[in-house]
């Protein structure tokens, strides 16, 4: 500092500024600028100082005394701040559109900057250290201070901050002051300028990192240097802490050394070479240190400096851990460094090194290896090749390493493997599991990154099996795998399956797999997956590509020996590889007919021993089958070829195994592969290619070869004379005869072309394995379903397969007559049919196959009936030829007489000729062929029987044959008094037949809420009768019957209401229930109660030792007891004795013991079982019910056909208006007139039939007017009769009197209605099916698009895997939660189906645990039942069973049910059940449900599956959500648990129709939630026909648009603009009203009302609306009559009650009701009418789906009746959970009278906050007011705005605001 102080300083400085105009301060002028400076006050004025002036006094004392400039330096810190900070503000106010006021300190900054500057440049010892220390510090604090300002880019943008930083004034100053000190330092101390920076760096990083930026690149190689000198002195100095194992805390403990890397990570971008070499440089320069007395280091130079030296490498390894990139600038430099020498010496080096400082630098280098970017691949071979023993290398270093250093790169190699194993496993949280790592975000491993592109060579390095080195790379390989995820892994995967060449290499890909699999799942088939990609581009070479083939094989075959107990880490890998490949069979099955055939032998070894798909497209099998038979057909070649040349055939025998084993797996696996394998066979082989394979001609025989010079002589013969040898005739039935011409006209005879002779020994051996190849693939179970014959047994050929090769043939052989029963019509007037026969025989004689082929079709017979055109041909040509054969001349033919033994040796397989025609047709004569050719005709000549249908008539129903047969009248049961018991709760009495005196037992119970209740059973039945069980929702609760008169004809009870009674008649029994002096209803009073007891059978062993033990029995009770006469007197009464004299039933009636339907035999084992019992319905013309029917809502009599069928089926595009049973049967029916509605509920799960008649039925409405001016005395009355299979009898009775009153009788016994969610009411999409995900995105897209709302998107049966419900297709639907959260994300939802049939497949985990636990129905003979549905072969679980129902719940718990969220809800279909297989497509009657048979229970099986599914998705949420179920099946109760719809309807009119009737009848049994498909299943709807169901269904309560898998798409807005339109406001209107459904569902769900009604409902006593069943009424307010006439350009509706005013509900047009009002339409019109005295809530803000639309507001429309009132509800919860059940709900009143408006409470103990309000009142009848008011429950009161429309008479309150929860009022004054 001392020449600071000298005068040579000061006046240095002031000359230097001599330029200026200032002159020398004075000792009191300095003393006065010292106390200004020191005071901030003007010494002379007394005033404050500005920062100007402050600025400019500091500088006058810098000047003046250059001593004080540590304080000087201090003070303009503030300076250059105040400056910065006006800078950046200045910026803002610019970016911001202002302006700012400047202090304008630049010239004061130029003024510092050239006062610094002149002294740094005259004296830089003293002031180059001090300044640059200064500037460096003040721009870290300016960059850190001023780093969040608006104006400042962010630290990482440099480029951005530089150039802000230097285009300020006092930055730019303190750069260039720091520029000049470091030029100016760098001569003598340049360390100390960079420390300076270093520690700023330290401090002020990031955001000094553009200081170091610009001074890097103006001093890049001193700074490099001088940075890594200072950073190596720091390290030293801190050595003792300075190694950081593993680079964690970095460069916490050396202060210095993260600014060191943050300062050449900036030098990088363009300096890097500079670093690089530098970096090598000091590496060098360490391992050879120079002698201390080199002249040329300076004593500063690290160079110079053991210590340091010894540092270098720590210090190197240490930046290299914190900055990877810097090992990756020097990686591969650096190993080219470590040749022996070079690692001797650093051997040496770090030898005397502590054991805590080695074992730290290895962690260093190993975390340095592991998280350099770049070189890696390098630095592991390098590390590899030292780490291992010279004796093993291959290739490697060129010299062998020091033992020392192999044994230091053994252990570095090890440690890296293991901090590799950390790293990898330990990138989650320390509580994740392995199996979750993949899932798990995960930290970037840049050595692994690198190695990912070297997989292939990381793989072949470790195939070569080296000692040791090779399990370290395979161990890196599994790390490498588990790193990079599935793509590495699958790479790996595929490379080692790929280059293993041996067992002992392929290992390797087991040892990788077993590992892999505990974390990875779906390894193997992802492998597969990329080696088909690669196959498909070329990416492998024909011997990669046999290897991969190879090693596939060998995996795949393992399986067998794990099956065997071989199995070990293999089972996986062999399992999922099959499994995977059979997945791409149709990739692999092209392979086959590659140019090299050693590929082509390969792919037929995988194929013929891979797994076959579960599911397949039906464009890849005929792909795979192609190329199976085209092989199949190669590899015969190639054995001939061998043959003939003498070669060996080993090969060529192997491949052809191979395709025969492949072509009879591929023939097994589904029908659609049979007929396809089958027709290319016979083609192939028939093919001019193939045919001298099979000793064929391979010219074409229709062509007429020239003479040849070696023909015959007698080619001139006479024409004539020739012909005449042929002038006989065979006649055969039918006059239908031909002859044979052996010549052509104009030509004489045919010359025979000489042909080329095959090979006879390999022609024989190829047939032979072709016949072989053809019946194993007829006895395969590909068409029938049937198991291929057992080993050993001869195989039985399937006759359908058989069937496929009869037709192929007469295509190939004579194609004008394919697909035709062509006749054989006479010759004269059919030329072509000789030519035919000729071409026939010739194509039989150029291919000797064909025979053979004909006799594997014989085998199959009757399928040689499908050759008849070619056998007649054949016939023909035989005959004519045995004919000729009589004359002398003729010359004997060996083909004529094998062909003719051959064709009667399959006319004897099918028994057309019962004869062993080989070995006798030596003894054939010339009369045999006429009669064989008769026998043959007549066997063609025979019709098959004609399929008369699926479904019975009730003549095909031995039951209701015989009950039906029945003659009214002649009832043989009487009552027995004297057993009648009664009680409080039930009347007993004894019944008896006495035809065959068994006894019956009647109960009769007076049931609360005005019912009665009648079961009828056996006394003493052989076993117990079915009871219907789980219908009732309890048992009824009972009341008192009082005894009112008693005598010999009968009993009269009082059923409580005085004029209320039923009497019960002795003989014949009959049951009347009575009100007043009118007759209700009776019961048997045509006599036709029918009871058929259970028995045995006669001629059974068991029932003749019963009879004798009893007769035994009998006579010892005879001798001993005292009472043997008493006992004989009541022999005749005792029901245990059925006298054979008795008028028992015949035995031997059809149908008693067994039953055929089709080709489906019923067993009986209890004999007949069927009840029937009769009602007589007086004065009663309509009844209703009974669904489900395609047929009008009034029921018709049934006289004149068959009876209305209930057995649940499923019925393929079922008729209309038919009796015919449907997919559903509820045994409930009502009865109606104008004074009383009835109901009659049969409880009975049995098939059932219902008969009814009238004896009105026919009359016309003139002929009715009749019978009244002539005062017929005929009352109307209606008889039903109800027939039912088995069970007992057990009916309700429900008396009324009003139908909502015969509603709630029904509802307290069935229960009532689910309550669904809100959504469920909502809009549908559905089809058979999307396709994919990506389907259902687009899908979902498109509603959005074209602004149509929905609520639930559905999936078919293709979105499984394979028809395994419960999972999703892996390809089409491989993420559905992402699908359902998307879905979810827009507040929407899915219906995914679960049909009750469940695959047989022993991979598939539902199957396995219900066939564990024994729940699948069994046949009759206690085996599983297996039926055949949509997966194949399929067992049905048995529902009936409450713990299988509870473990199917539990399937639908999401950890269960994969894939599933909680917007995720049910379909279950095909719950009839159906089954393809079986019996009228349905279950085997004889079934076994435990102790019952399925017979019993049938009609229950759907209601169990719906109840079973609804209870699951209520536990899956643990009871809190409502589920929602759809089925298609359906019994009484079923409303308890969903939805049902009405089947597979079509796109026809009439079936638009007819779904109002089917819906109204449903509602009327109970099951309010229903609907049709819209647009409808089958076919494809106009847009016509389509618009119109979407406006029908947006008024259904079930709102669903669905179609088949074969029609087009349809979604709605793929019919044009305009249709979309008036699709979009359909579908709007009807999400308008849900709050209206909604409340309805409420109200049905309490009381039982039918939500979708018929008029006569709410008005019962209008005729006029009895029959009606085109319009209906929701709830009571609403009345729709849909338009349902093509081309409607009007309809008529009637709307009912006198005294009601009906209004439209879009033009508020007025009408009043009583009449038939005609009504114009137009596509857009839905005549639809709200009842005047009605209010009904609506939400007019339609959003994209129901729960966007929970919390808006409300319109209320108010329609005045004749009284100006009106009255409504209100109704909201939370629209999903069962939160209403604990009163968490609103449900208001609201009414209208005397011009107020009103909101009161319904329940005061309900609570349920809402935000909803209401925004609109609309008025519909008002009168203008003057003025309207709003007061809340408050008090506070308020005005309202309003419109009122004089010309429709409508008020609009807009905004009245008021919360629907609360009370208020609005009065119109």
């Amino acid at each position: 500092m001392s020449a600071v102080f000298d005068g040579s300083g000061l006046k240095a400085a002031q000359s230097s500024h001599s330029h200026t105009p200032h002159t020398a301060l004075s000792a009191q002028e300095l003393s006065q600028e010292i106390k200004s400076f020191i005071n901030g006050v003007d010494s002379v004025h007394g005033r404050k100082l500005s920062v100007r002036e402050h600025a400019r006094c500091a500088v006058r004392l810098l000047r003046a005394v250059p001593a004080c400039r540590t304080a000087v330096l201090e003070h303009l810190r503030g300076v250059y701040d105040e400056h910065v900070s006006a800078f950046l503000l200045q910026l803002e106010t610019e970016a911001e559109g202002g302006s700012a006021t400047s202090t304008n300190l630049e010239d004061i900054i130029q003024e510092v900057h050239g006062v610094l500057s002149e002294f740094i440049r005259l004296n830089p010892r003293a002031w180059a250290p001090l300044v640059s220390t200064w500037a460096v510090d003040l721009l870290g604090q300016l960059s850190s201070k001023h780093a969040g300002r608006r104006g400042a880019p962010h630290s990482s943008s440099l480029n951005e901050l530089l150039q802000l930083w230097m285009s300020c004034a006092a930055t730019r100053s303190l750069m260039e002051a720091y520029s000049q000190c470091l030029a100016a330092m760098l001569t003598w101390c340049p360390d100390a300028c960079v420390d300076a920076l270093l520690d700023t760096s330290v401090q002020h990083s990031p955001h000094f990192d553009w200081v170091v930026a610009h001074i890097g690149s103006a001093f890049p190689g001193t700074i490099t240097s001088r940075v890594l000198a200072c950073g190596l002195k720091d390290f030293c100095s801190h050595k003792d802490q300075s190694v950081v194992v593993m680079g964690m805390d970095k460069g916490a403990k050396v202060p210095k050394i993260g600014s060191v890397v943050g300062i050449l990570g900036h030098l990088a971008v363009h300096h890097s070479d500079c670093i690089r070499k530098e970096l090598l440089r000091m590496f060098q320069e360490s391992l050879t240190p120079p002698s201390p007395l080199s002249p040329d280091l300076s004593a500063s130079s690290w160079e110079s400096s053991p210590q340091l030296c010894r540092a270098v490498v720590p210090f190197l390894l240490q930046l290299a851990a914190m900055s990877p990139d810097l090992f990756g600038a020097v990686s591969s430099e650096l190993v080219e460094l470590l040749r022996p020498p070079v690692l001797l010496q650093l051997h040496s080096m770090l030898q005397g090194l502590p054991r805590e400082e080695l074992d730290n630098m290895v962690g260093l280098a190993v975390h340095l290896i592991s998280q350099s970017p770049t070189g890696g691949a390098r630095t592991l071979r390098f590390i590899a090749d030292s780490a291992t023993p010279a004796s093993v290398i291959i290739s490697g270093p060129t010299c062998s390493p020091h033992e020392g250093v192999r044994e230091g790169c053994d252990r570095l190699l090890q440690m890296l493997l293991l901090h590799l194993h950390k790293l990898v496993y330990n990138r989650t949280d320390e509580g994740t599991s392995r199996s979750s790592i993949m899932s798990q975000p995960q930290r970037k491993i840049p050595f692994l990154e690198e190695l990912q592109s070297f997989v292939g060579e990381l793989c072949a390095e470790t195939l070569r099996l080296e000692r040791k080195r090779h399990l370290w790379l395979h161990q890196l390989l599994c790390l490498l795998s588990v790193y990079g995820g599935p793509s590495v892994a699958t790479e790996a995967m595929c490379q080692l399956l790929t280059q293993a060449r041996n067992p002992e290499e392929l290992a390797l890909a087991w040892q990788l797999h077993s590992t892999l699999s505990l974390c990875m799942i779906g390894l193997a088939p992802a492998a597969i997956t990329r080696s088909v990609a690669q196959i498909h581009t070329n990416t492998l070479n024909p011997r990669q590509l046999r290897q991969l083939l190879l090693n596939l094989t060998a995996v795949i075959r393992s399986q067998e020996e794990e099956t065997r107990g071989a199995a070990g880490l293999h089972c996986s890998m062999s399992m999922q590889l099959g499994s995977a490949v059979s997945e791409h069979l149709h990739d692999f099955g092209p392979l086959l007919l590659h140019g090299d055939s050693a590929v082509s032998h390969a792919a037929v070894q995988l194929l013929s021993c891979s797994p076959l798909p579960h599911t397949s497209s039906p464009s890849h099998l005929l792909l795979l089958s192609r190329a199976a038979v085209t092989y199949f057909f190669l590899a015969l070649r190639k054995r001939q070829e061998g043959l003939i040349g003498g070669r060996d055939i080993g090969l060529t025998r192997e491949a052809v195994n191979c395709s025969v084993l492949l072509l009879s797996r591929f023939a097994g696996y589904s029908p659609l592969t049979l007929k396809s394998i089958l027709q290319q066979l016979v083609e192939g082989a028939l093919h001019k290619g193939n045919a001298d394979l099979f000793g064929g001609q391979t010219c074409d025989i229709t062509d007429v070869p020239a003479p040849s010079t070696s023909a015959s002589s007698d080619h001139r013969t006479s024409l004539l004379s020739i012909n005449c040898q042929f002038s006989t005739t065979a006649n055969f039935s039918g006059s239908v005869w031909s002859v044979f011409h052996a010549g052509v006209i104009g030509k004489g005879l045919k010359v025979n072309f000489p042909t080329k002779v095959p090979h006879p020994s390999a022609a024989n051996q190829n047939i032979q394995t072709l016949i072989a190849v053809l019946v194993q693939c007829c006895s395969s179970s590909g068409l029938s379903g049937s198991r291929p014959s057992d080993l050993g047994e001869s195989p039985t050929i399937n006759a359908e397969a058989a069937k496929v090769v009869a037709v192929t043939m007469v295509e190939n052989v004579c194609p004008d007559v394919s697909n035709s029963e062509l006749s054989w019509p006479p010759e004269e007037h059919a030329r072509t049919t000789v030519e035919r026969d000729i071409h026939i025989r010739r194509y039989f004689e150029a291919h000797p196959v064909l025979f053979p082929m004909l006799q594997v079709v014989a085998a199959g017979r009757p399928a040689l009936c499908y050759c008849s055109a070619v056998l007649r041909g054949l016939l023909a040509t035989l005959l004519a030829h045995w004919e000729a054969s009589r004359d002398a001349s003729s010359t004997d033919s060996p083909w004529h007489l094998q062909a003719s033994s051959l064709l009667v040796s399959c006319m004897g397989e099918v028994k057309w000729a019962e004869c062993s025609a080989v070995s006798k047709m030596a003894a054939f004569t010339e009369r045999m062929a006429p009669v064989l050719a008769f026998i043959l005709f007549l066997s063609l000549g025979g019709a098959w029987a004609v399929d008369r249908g699926n479904f019975k008539t009730c003549d095909q129903s031995a039951f209701c044959k015989r009950q039906r047969a029945l003659k009214s009248g002649e009832s043989p049961y009487r009552a027995l008094l004297e057993t009648m018991e009664l009680t409080n709760t039930r009347l007993t009495l004894q019944l008896i037949n006495d035809n065959n005196k068994v006894r019956l037992l009647l109960e009769l119970y007076r049931l609360q809420g005005n019912m009665t209740r009648v079961k009828i059973n056996e006394l003493k039945p052989l076993k117990p009768r079915y009871e219907v069980p789980d219908v009732l929702i309890k048992e009824p609760p009972t009341e008192p019957l009082a005894l009112l008169s008693q005598d010999e004809n009968g009993v009269v009870l009082s059923l409580g209401a005085e004029s209320q009674r039923v009497i019960v008649s002795v003989r014949p029994f009959r049951l009347d229930i009575m009100e007043g002096h009118d007759v209700v209803m009776s019961l048997n009073s045509r006599g036709l109660l029918a009871f058929e007891h259970l028995r045995m059978r006669k001629d059974t062993f068991s029932y003749k030792v019963t009879s004798t033990v009893a007769s035994v029995w009998d006579n010892v009770k005879r001798v001993f007891s005292s009472q043997a006469e008493a006992d004989a007197e009541k022999k005749e009464d005792d029901p245990a004795n059925q006298p054979e004299e008795a008028k028992e039933e015949d035995d031997k009636v059809e149908g008693m013991w067994e039953e055929t339907f089709k080709s489906h035999t019923d067993t009986k084992p209890n004999g007949p079982s069927a009840v029937s019992l009769d009602f007589s319905l007086p004065e009663v013309e309509h009844v209703y019910g009974i669904p489900e029917h395609a047929d009008n809502l009034k029921l018709k009599t049934t006289e004149n056909g068959d009876p209305y069928r209930l057995y649940n089926l499923d019925v393929f595009q079922y008729e209309l208006y038919n009796p015919m049973a449907l997919y559903g049967a509820v045994p409930v029916m009502l009865a109606h007139n104008a004074q009383r509605t009835t109901g009659i509920f049969w409880l009975n799960a049995a098939e059932t039939w219902v008969d009814i008649s009238s004896n009105t039925a026919g009359k016309t409405v003139f002929g009715k007017m009749l019978d009244y001016v002539q005062g017929s005395s005929e009352k109307p009355q209606t008889d039903v009769r109800w027939i039912s299979e088995s069970g007992i009898i057990d009916v309700f009775i429900m008396l009324g009197p009003t139908p909502k009153d015969v509603f709630s009788q029904y509802a307290s016994l069935t229960g009532t209605q689910a309550f669904p969610p809100i959504a469920a009411l909502a809009y549908h999409q559905c089809r058979w099916n999307y396709n994919d995900q990506e389907d259902v995105k687009n899908v979902d897209a498109g509603f959005d698009e074209h602004d149509i709302p929905y609520d639930y998107i559905w999936l078919d049966i293709e979105h499984t895997d394979g028809k395994r419900y419960f999972t999703w297709d892996p390809h089409k639907f491989s993420n559905p939660k992402e699908m359902l959260q998307g879905i979810k994300d827009k507040k929407r939802k899915m219906v995914a189906i679960v049909d009750p049939h469940i695959k047989v497949d022993s991979n598939y985990k539902i199957h396995n645990e219900i066939q564990s636990k024994g729940f699948y129905i069994k046949n009759k003979d206690g085996g599983d039942y297996e039926g055949w549905c949509w997966p194949g072969s399929a067992g049905y679980p048995d529902f009936t069973r409450a713990d299988m129902r509870a473990w199917w719940a539990s399937m639908f718990a999401y950890d269960q049910y994969e894939g599933s969220m909680e917007n995720l809800y049910t379909w279950n279909d095909m719950n009839e059940p159906s089954v393809f297989n079986g019996p009228e497509v349905t279950m085997h009657k004889d079934a076994k449900h435990g102790d019952w048979e399925h017979r019993d229970v049938h009609n229950l099986y759907g209601l169990y599956v719906q109840m079973a599914t609804a209870e699951g998705l209520i536990q899956r949420s643990g009871g809190v959500e409502r589920p929602f179920v759809l089925t298609r099946a359906f019994f009484a109760g079923s409303q308890r648990f969903g939805a049902v719809w009405t089947g597979d309807n079509a796109a026809e009119w009439d079936h638009l129709k007819i779904s109002i009737p089917m819906c109204l009848s449903l509602g009327l049994v109970g099951i309010s939630f229903c609907g049709a498909d819209v647009g409808g299943f089958f076919k494809s709807p106009n847009a016509e026909l389509l618009v119109r169901w979407y406006q029908t269904g947006a008024y259904q309560p079930f709102f669903r648009a669905h179609a088949h898998l074969d029609t087009p798409r349809r979604e709605p807005w793929l019919f044009g603009p305009e249709n979309t339109a008036l699709i979009r406001d359909a579908v709007r209107q009807r999400y308008s009203l849900l709050p209206y459904w909604y409340q309805q569902f409420y109200h049905a769900h309490l009381s039982g009302d039918p939500i979708m009604r018929p008029l006569w409902v709410e008005y019962p006593q209008d005729p006029a609306t009895f029959a009606i069943d085109d319009e209906f009424l929701i709830g009571k307010d609403l009345l729709v009559h849909p338009v349902t006439e093509e081309g409607s350009r009007a309809v008529s509706a009637y709307l009912p009650g006198k005294n009601e005013l009906w209004y439209d509900v879009l033009t508020f047009q007025k009408h009043n009701g009583g009449q038939s009002l005609y009504i114009p339409v137009t596509m857009s019109t839905i005549p639809v009418f709200q009842r005047g005295g009605s209010i009904i809530p609506r939400k007019l803000r339609v959003r994209r789906s129901s729960t966007c639309m929970e919390n808006d507001p409300y319109t209320l429309y108010v329609a005045l009746n004749l009284q100006r009132a009106a009255e409504g509800e209100l109704y909201i919860d939370d629209g999903h959970t069962f939160g209403y059940q604990k009163n968490q709900f609103i449900h208001r009143r609201l009414a209208f009278s005397n011009n107020v408006l009103s909101s009161v409470n319904l329940n005061s103990a309900v609570q349920f906050p809402t935000s909803s309000w209401v925004e609109r009142v609309v008025i519909i009848g008002a009168s203008k007011p003057s003025k309207v008011m709003l007061q809340t429950a408050d008090g506070q009161e308020s005005s309202v705005e309003f419109d009122f429309d004089a010309s429709m008479s409508v008020l609009t309150l807009r905004k009245p605001g008021m919360n629907v929860g609360d009370d208020w009022r609005v009065t119109m004054q």
